[in-house]
């Protein structure tokens, strides 16, 4: 019964899997995405890149919102992380590198208030967006 509505319904927690072709045939790179999750934390997307080679394969956790063909499936919010990492932005520069609209980078800042926060003594007088983790007290 492979697709009924009971197949999803008796799962305790169910995933999703993307995957991408890294740069070349030897190397790929899978994001599992929790659909359903019936209790404990929520679970955030996992990143995972398989390098084949003749003697071993070797596998390591990437971030999936910095994989290009896996970060548009994201929510904003999961993408703006590791950018803020760096530094804080702009509204308009997050916007502009997430290829998204200024205004749901707002709307995820607002939704978002224990990740993020809004630096607003700047020097030169532009609100910044930073991680509540990387706030300079």
């Amino acid at each position: 019964m492979f697709g009924s509505a009971f197949f999803h319904n008796y799962a305790r927690m169910a995933w999703s899997v993307r995957k991408v072709v890294g740069t070349n045939d030897d190397v790929v790179t899978v994001m599992l995405v929790p659909n359903k999750q019936n209790d404990g934390t929520w679970l955030g997307p996992v990143g995972l890149e398989f390098d084949f080679s003749p003697d071993q394969i070797t596998l390591k956790n990437i971030e999936p919102a910095m994989v290009d063909g896996l970060s548009e499936d994201l929510p904003v919010r999961l993408r703006m992380v590791p950018l803020l990492k760096q530094a804080p932005r702009t509204v308009a520069e997050i916007a502009s590198d997430l290829n998204v609209q200024q205004d749901a980078v707002v709307k995820a800042v607002q939704r978002s208030r224990n990740t993020f926060i809004k630096l607003t003594d700047c020097p030169d007088g532009v609100h910044r967006i930073a991680l509540v983790e990387r706030r300079v007290s």
